[in-house]
């Protein structure tokens, strides 16, 4: 499969930054107040969220992505650890903070189309968790 420029810029900002998007994105986090689940985890959801972006980019497998919305995602709902709104108070930001500093990383030839791209790819994702999630929350009545 051949990727575009801007896909391939991405992905680049991926390979090189992962571990310093990991570290910086989870000091936000827990510099902005507290997220109701452990750092560890944190880093877990946001290597997890980095291999959803590059797994839909790259377009070849969806194995994550369907592990996450057919298993662990109903799964949390189920077992009634996480509300929804825990869910989108973590979830939320720490999709948000990887965009705008995998932006700043951009070059500025492609900031504006990475920025455009990944909200697209951090919607469509936001949407499929919703509705694997909310079915669940609400026949519990917590929606």
């Amino acid at each position: 499969m051949s990727l575009n420029a801007v896909d391939s810029h991405i992905l680049e900002i991926l390979h090189s930054q992962r571990d310093a998007l990991v570290k910086k994105t989870t000091d936000i986090v827990f510099a902005s107040g507290s997220p109701q689940i452990d750092r560890a985890s944190v880093e877990q959801l946001l290597r997890g969220t980095m291999a959803i972006i590059e797994e839909t980019i790259l377009g070849e497998s969806t194995d994550l992505r369907r592990m996450y919305l057919e298993t662990a995602l109903p799964e949390v709902a189920r077992a009634g650890t996480s509300p929804w709104r825990t869910v989108l108070n973590d979830g939320l930001p720490c999709w948000g903070i990887i965009v705008g500093l995998m932006a700043i990383h951009a070059s500025d030839t492609y900031r504006i189309d990475v920025v455009t791209r990944l909200s697209r790819i951090m919607g469509t994702w936001w949407a499929e968790v919703w509705d694997v999630m909310s079915p669940v929350y609400k026949s519990k009545g917590e929606l």
